[in-house]
């Protein structure tokens, strides 16, 4: 599946645009990372991407076709959306709570069935939840309820995954355990991923494309090497950066590092 923006732009108040004339493509089984400055419209965007709200301009498409013109279930069998993990779960189980997700796939007042119980489950032991299926939502941490949203999302055995600051609160192991997982899902299983994310290292880390917002309401988009640049972080954040390349085990990893404001 291709999934592309075509000159997208949004506001929530006339004349006023808080994403401009944004072009960029995510390409079949790729990751794509977006980044910015707080309030300029990450959240907004990925929201955009998927028709919860509708450019003002532009418009998104799936394989060529305006997702505007597709009956909903039908985006929602392609696309799958992970929310920030908030505490206010309610009383579900893990399993309860990932079995949720086939609801694009049954109909007006259908129970699930045995074939989406096996894919509930499928969808834990991908990520590795099996162990908290009888576990209240209600109890879990932030990193167990954030896979579990994300098991909840491939129950509709989506070609696109979208994420929302999902290492966001986390500890380091919790952050390592959620980018694995993102670049598992791409390489092994062919999802296209899109998350947006405070942290560029962890977009350098694992993405193959990286979208930068900055305050004029435009973006950089192309390979994460190439726009993930003190030039353009300098822009984007109005601080200055020091970008570092470290060997480790044979690997070079970068390390982003603001210095000071502009």
């Amino acid at each position: 599946m291709i999934f592309e923006v075509v000159n997208g732009s949004f506001g929530y108040q006339p004349g006023h645009e808080i994403l401009h004339n944004l072009n960029f493509q995510v390409p079949d089984g790729k990751i794509l990372s977006i980044l910015g400055p707080n309030g300029v419209g990450k959240t907004t965007l990925l929201r955009c991407m998927m028709g919860l709200l509708h450019w003002k301009k532009g418009e998104s498409r799936i394989d060529g076709e305006n997702i505007r013109k597709m009956p909903v279930r039908r985006i929602w069998k392609k696309i799958a959306y992970v929310p920030q993990a908030k505490g206010n779960a309610l009383m579900y189980t893990a399993e309860e709570m990932v079995l949720l997700g086939r609801c694009a796939h049954l109909g007006m007042m259908q129970q699930p069935g045995r074939e989406d119980i096996e894919t509930a489950r499928e969808a834990m032991a991908l990520v590795g939840v099996t162990h908290l299926k009888e576990k209240l939502c209600s109890q879990m941490s932030g990193g167990e309820l954030q896979m579990i949203l994300i098991a909840r999302a491939l129950t509709t055995k989506p070609s696109m995954l979208v994420l929302d600051e999902p290492e966001s609160n986390l500890d380091f192991k919790n952050q390592l355990i959620i980018l694995d997982t993102i670049k598992k899902l791409s390489q092994e299983k062919g999802i296209s991923c899109v998350f947006n994310t405070h942290y560029p290292d962890h977009a350098l880390k694992i993405s193959d494309e990286a979208l930068l917002l900055d305050k004029s309401g435009r973006c950089t988009f192309g390979s994460s090497s190439d726009v993930i640049n003190c030039e353009n972080m300098q822009r984007s954040f109005e601080v200055e950066v020091y970008i570092d390349h470290l060997k480790v085990k044979g690997t070079s990893i970068a390390s982003v590092v603001p210095l000071a404001l502009l």
